[in-house]
């Protein structure tokens, strides 16, 4: 993770049953991000859930965006496949422990520039 700190890294690595990808994109960025999660679906498909684009913001996300959700077995295996093919797209990175804020707040890794959650909406979960 060249992007990653140790710190960031060690967040990551927090051991979880699943971990969540979040690629982002903007308008320019669709034909892209259609092409990687089309991608992603076919080499990933075995390893981890591919979610639906979501061609507006959802949730706690403040850009479209969409999903890669994986077991800890495949976690190595997804990670590098996410580091090699994300292009432009920013990602968060996190795993789920149970505490929805935590692992949003404290245990993200973002890889591109962070864009930022509003963290108000995680907070009514």
């Amino acid at each position: 993770m060249a992007e990653a700190t140790r710190e960031s890294e060690a967040r990551l690595l927090r051991r979880a049953e699943t971990y969540h990808a979040h690629l982002y994109f903007d308008d320019a960025q669709v034909p892209f991000a259609t092409e990687l999660h089309a991608r992603a679906q076919r080499d990933l498909g075995g390893l981890a859930t591919i979610w639906p684009m979501r061609m507006v913001p959802v949730g706690p996300h403040n850009s479209p965006m969409f999903e890669i959700e994986f077991p800890h077995a495949s976690r190595e295996a997804v990670l590098d496949w996410v580091l090699a093919h994300h292009g432009p797209l920013s990602v968060m990175l996190h795993p789920e422990t149970g505490d929805v804020m935590a692992d949003h707040r404290d245990h993200s890794v973002w890889l591109g520039r962070n864009l930022g959650l509003k963290l108000d909406i995680l907070e009514a979960l």
